[in-house]
């Protein structure tokens, strides 16, 4: 079957109707957005056109889906239940009171974060995934061209031109003190110890056992010894999952992370621009992480594509505590956040 990859010039020859569902279900800004439709409506060329289209062509997307005879796409589309977009305000410009604006957005406190937690860590990166209480977290590998986006990446798990791990393979689950992993009916398997876990089956797994998704084995651990450490010697670092890039966090100032864009005078503190196709999804200032008291925080930045810790989405205007081996979805890119040993 031929596979359909969407650029400007195609976009351009695609039906009116078609791009105007694309462009309006998109979760972009409204001045990308009416950017888009302006640029289309003129015949003008759009300056980088194509990684705005890339991620939100709903021709690609719906192209493998169950197709029915002498209904055409624009009114297969149509049928489809309508996605759910929240609007988002565009990143705001990087200015001398950006601090200020920080300082003032409401801290949240987050029930079930304790001082000692288990974690799974991988046999050959030693990526490690704090277990958290009441957690519920998706692992997989990212794929923009169906934009499914788990909530923990195992791309860099896998050795090198393996893909044994599904989109979305696997569900962990804490749930009062005990330890579940669900098979998300993949392809390659969940396996606890030496049991096959059947599709769509669960399992609990307790300390000291091995956990494998496709070839990639973690272990159940206890709390590193340097997750523990007195925060003045804690080194923090950011553990990019997609490509194996790490990030310096230094804990005393607040820093932004985002996409750089020099055009546009837009230099985040951390810049994840060299994070392969997955950056096209993070905006230019896309997040803040700050350190007071000994603590560190995060907060959204008004971001096109949102931002998760563990999976929860983090509400607007606010700053939400983090703990080692939990892990930043930014619009799809993951960041493990991790102390040096």
């Amino acid at each position: 079957m031929q596979e359909i990859v969407a650029t400007e010039q195609e976009c351009r020859e695609c039906a009116p109707e078609l791009r105007q569902m694309c462009i309006e279900r998109a979760n972009l800004s409204p001045a990308i957005k009416e950017m888009l439709i302006e640029a289309f409506k003129l015949g003008r060329v759009i300056q980088g056109g194509e990684y705005y289209l890339l991620p939100h062509c709903l021709k690609r997307r719906k192209f493998h889906a169950g197709l029915r005879q002498g209904v055409g796409l624009a009114a297969r589309i149509q049928q489809q239940e309508p996605e759910v977009i929240i609007p988002a305000p565009s990143p705001p410009e990087v200015t001398a009171d950006k601090h200020k604006l920080l300082s003032s957005l409401k801290e949240v406190v987050r029930p079930g974060i304790h001082s000692t937690v288990y974690a799974l860590v991988a046999h050959r990166t030693y990526h490690r995934i704090a277990l958290l209480p009441d957690t519920k977290l998706i692992l997989g590998t990212m794929d923009t061209y169906y934009h499914q986006l788990p909530d923990i990446d195992l791309t860099c798990d896998e050795k090198p031109g393996e893909h044994t791990v599904d989109r979305l393979h696997a569900r962990l689950i804490v749930y009062k003190g005990h330890y579940f992993v669900e098979d998300l009916d993949n392809m390659t398997g969940t396996w606890v110890n030496q049991c096959r876990l059947p599709p769509k089956g669960h399992q609990e797994f307790k300390l000291g056992d091995q956990l494998r998704f496709g070839n990639c084995v973690f272990s159940m651990e206890e709390e590193p010894e340097c997750w523990s450490l007195p925060m003045p010697q804690r080194v923090y670092y950011l553990y990019s999952t997609f490509t194996g890039h790490t990030f310096s966090l230094p804990c005393w100032s607040t820093i932004t992370i985002g996409r750089a864009d020099p055009q546009r005078n837009s230099i985040p503190d951390i810049d994840l621009s060299q994070e392969g196709e997955i950056a096209l999804l993070v905006s230019r200032q896309h997040a803040a992480i700050r350190c007071t008291a000994g603590k560190l925080a995060i907060t959204d930045l008004g971001s096109s594509n949102q931002t998760k810790v563990d999976g929860t989405l983090i509400p607007e205007d606010t700053w939400v505590p983090l703990q080692p081996g939990q892990h930043l979805w930014l619009g799809g890119l993951v960041l493990a956040l991790d102390v040096k040993d």
